[in-house]
């Protein structure tokens, strides 16, 4: 595996970049004396704490989890660093590694189908799609001034055809921009065993146990629980402290 660790000199808060730097340093020189818990909590608190936010921070903090023995968090970590870069090879290739070292390497549900069709259907952004819409009652309105200057029964056909169109491309935009607001979540199990519930009661048989590394996506959250989709189409209730959001590593 890659493990050299990326000097991140990138993205320090203005406040204070030298205690940016310090923490980074220190954080680095931790992992090379084998002390990866350690370094880890370094590099995480120069993102909580001082603002840095860039692929190679992660990257350093996946490392650093998995040399630590947990490839759960090192998994949500280079799954941040991609989606902040998706072009970033080491990452890439050390979660490729980190996958083929987990419990089972479940594969990835294809998101597309966990998509509203609303959403997969639309041919257009929903801001597009605003624009055709105020287009089309553009259209509307001079066939009905020519209607106006000339009673023809076709701009009549035409203008409400037009303002027809233009009514159910604007629900249809509206539809597809709530929904792109509730998108599926990529996320990964970090606890040993995650069981998954048919409800949010812990007293219910677990539906299926997820196991660390294994990553799924997320679609509704109620209060400490999370609803997660695996490959199949499965979904079930985890617990929120066992499952790793990766969009919420930026926060």
């Amino acid at each position: 595996m890659t493990t050299a660790i990326l000097i991140v000199l990138l993205g320090f808060s203005q406040a204070a970049p030298d205690v940016a730097a310090a923490l980074l340093a220190e954080g680095e020189h931790c992992f090379q004396q084998g002390n990866y818990k350690e370094a880890a909590d370094l590099f995480s608190r120069a993102h909580a704490e001082q603002g840095v936010c860039n692929p190679a921070l992660f990257f350093n903090l996946g490392n650093a989890w998995q040399h630590e023995g947990s490839s759960g968090r090192a998994i949500l970590y280079y799954e941040a660093a991609l989606m902040l870069d998706p072009g970033f090879a080491p990452a890439r290739q050390n979660l490729a590694l980190a996958l083929e070292k987990s419990r089972r390497n479940l594969p990835l549900p294809d998101r597309r189908m966990l998509e509203s069709p609303v959403l997969r259907y639309m041919p257009l952004k929903p801001l597009h799609g605003l624009y055709l819409t105020h287009a089309l009652f553009l259209v509307a309105f001079v066939f009905a001034l020519l209607l106006y200057w000339k009673s023809h029964r076709r701009y009549l056909v035409l203008a409400v055809v037009c303002v027809l169109a233009a009514l159910l491309l604007f629900g249809w935009t509206l539809a597809a921009n709530q929904a792109s607001r509730s998108l599926p979540q990529l996320a990964v199990a970090c606890s040993e065993e995650v069981p998954v519930y048919f409800s949010t009661r812990e007293s219910d048989t677990p539906r299926f146990v997820l196991y660390e590394g294994d990553r799924v996506f997320v679609d509704r959250t109620e209060g400490e629980w999370l609803r997660v989709c695996v490959q199949g189409g499965e979904k079930g209730w985890a617990k929120k402290d066992l499952i790793g959001v990766v969009e919420s590593v930026f926060h």
